[in-house]
């Protein structure tokens, strides 16, 4: 589930980190997440791919930037 994102922090927009996207897996088993896209949908297109072997535990985050 997406948890927590920022899309057009104050500032310069190309430092790492500052747009980012925030993945919280609330269930009691881990979840596999790699080979899954992230993309904008206004603006400059940006695809990021969460890379291969990736998961995030139970109850557990990760940050895509």
């Amino acid at each position: 589930m997406i948890n927590e994102f920022e899309l057009n922090p104050p500032g310069d927009d190309w430092v790492s980190g500052a747009e980012f996207v925030e993945l919280y897996n609330p269930g009691p088993m881990p979840v596999a997440i790699g080979g899954r896209l992230v993309a904008t949908t206004q603006g400059i297109p940006i695809i990021v791919m969460i890379p291969l072997g990736v998961g995030i535990p139970a109850r557990g985050l990760y940050v895509v930037t």
